[in-house]
């Protein structure tokens, strides 16, 4: 039997091109390093732009690689990711992750293309609050859309300790603050380029995060049963 290694570039390459599930992708890179250079965004973009059940990352070994749990399967697969090790904060969405340093350097990070994107730094961040945020800087980030799908998208950052909520869309050079009046913020989302937070109070506020101008607009409130109902759901 011939040397899996020893394949023409060219036909795995097609094989990769044929690969459609997440997990299957990690297995395709696992093979050996001429099948993991051959497992390259442009190889494996319908997978990645086709409907996926999601994974879970398990938590860091200390390591070059992460795991990550498939529902689908119910299994475990490592996957070579040094970019995401020894970090201060990793925080998921649409796919990719935002990614935190202790030195305060950020990134949106995609677990099996590579594909990084450098984002302003933390300090950066920290300059918007006048103040020291909490020690990790950072209680969540959410994209509006999937950076592998347009380029026509924003991550939005929160510290809810300091009612804090930025966001950033590309080509901007630093954060921009979202005002919030002067509710805190408890957690977000974005939905068809709109950010909705929840804040404290049970108001949900929404956002044009796709307009040059971002202002908050009430939306609605929550009934306490609505806030009971969300609470034993999602464990909020």
């Amino acid at each position: 039997m011939r040397n899996w290694a020893e394949l023409p570039h060219d036909l795995i390459a097609t094989i990769a091109k044929r690969v459609k599930v997440s997990e299957d992708f990690i297995a395709f890179g696992a093979v050996c390093t001429s099948w993991r250079i051959a497992a390259i965004k442009e190889n494996f973009d319908d997978a990645l732009n086709s409907p996926q059940v999601p994974l879970l990352m398990l938590p860091d070994k200390g390591d070059d690689y992460r795991e990550f749990y498939s529902l689908s399967k119910e299994k475990v697969s490592r996957v070579f990711l040094s970019e995401a090790q020894g970090l201060l904060g990793i925080f998921p969405s649409k796919g990719w992750l935002c990614t935190l340093s202790y030195t305060g350097e950020m990134n949106l990070l995609h677990p099996f293309s590579r594909t990084s994107i450098q984002l302003p730094s933390l300090n950066d961040l920290l300059t918007l609050s006048g103040d020291e945020w909490s020690w990790h800087g950072i209680d969540q980030a959410i994209l509006s859309a999937s950076p592998s799908d347009t380029s026509d998208y924003a991550l939005v950052v929160g510290n809810f300790d300091y009612d804090i909520l930025s966001f950033w869309r590309p080509g901007d050079f630093n954060w921009t603050k979202i005002n919030f009046l002067d509710e805190s913020p408890c957690t977000m989302a974005c939905c068809k380029g709109q950010l909705y937070v929840l804040s404290c109070d049970a108001n949900v506020w929404v956002f044009d995060i796709d307009k040059p101008i971002v202002e908050p607009r009430f939306h609605f409130q929550l009934l306490n049963a609505d806030v009971n109902s969300l609470i034993n759901k999602y464990g909020y």
